[in-house]
């Protein structure tokens, strides 16, 4: 079915932990390469969009979940003994903030832009599973060659700081880059991207102002 990013937003709203599947349509993260760092990518000039069908679910406290993996694997111990507790950092050093009784959505305080935490699906080695993929040029939209685009991307990184042999992945997509979503077991075509701060005045962001409440910290 067809939605806004307002109406999604309060379809979203609450505290359930709950499977999800996403479409996004976001920037290809890749080099641009050039002097110590080896030739110049020749595809930053034009600009290259990756869309990306994922599984995974939302909801969910990241500090939790890392505790969780803690947990089932023993590790890491204090000089106690005891197992020692995750605390996960400020979101953007300090310039996040979640969205009251939306459990499922941040907010840049500078930006006033929305985010969707995600948590993939991983395989057992904990790498992020991508169940379809292709990279189209921003320009024109044609298909690119996987080929010609992957060795390009940068490599994702992984965090120190959970202290798991298996890495808890977690994402945030901007809302503006969600294509679809289905949630519930209904398929939501997201026919509007998240409206920017400049935008503001429009009515599509009074709906969307509409939608989410007041903020408290992250």
């Amino acid at each position: 079915m067809k939605t806004t990013t307002a109406r999604l937003i309060r379809t979203l709203a609450g505290e359930r932990v709950q499977p999800v599947s996403i479409t996004t349509r976001t920037p290809a993260d890749m080099r641009r390469g050039g002097g110590r760092f080896g030739p110049a990518n020749p595809l930053i000039e034009r600009g290259v969009i990756r869309l990306a069908r994922r599984g995974g679910f939302i909801g969910a406290s990241y500090a939790s979940v890392v505790n969780r993996q803690r947990e089932r694997e023993g590790r890491p111990l204090a000089a106690d003994g005891s197992l020692e507790t995750f605390r996960a950092e400020k979101l953007w050093r300090g310039h996040g903030e979640h969205v009251r009784g939306n459990r499922h959505l941040v907010r840049h305080k500078v930006s006033g832009l929305l985010y969707l935490v995600f948590f993939p699906s991983t395989d057992k080695a904990g790498k992020p599973v991508v169940a379809r993929s292709e990279f189209r040029w921003a320009d024109t939209d044609e298909t690119i060659p996987d080929e010609t685009v992957r060795p390009w991307l940068k490599l994702s990184g992984v965090s120190g700081r959970q202290g798991t042999k298996k890495q808890v992945p977690w994402r945030l997509f901007m809302l503006e880059h969600l294509v679809q979503m289905k949630l519930g077991g209904r398929l939501y075509e997201i026919t509007d991207g998240a409206v920017s701060k400049k935008q503001s005045a429009s009515s599509d962001a009074a709906d969307i102002s509409q939608a989410i409440t007041a903020p408290i910290g992250a």
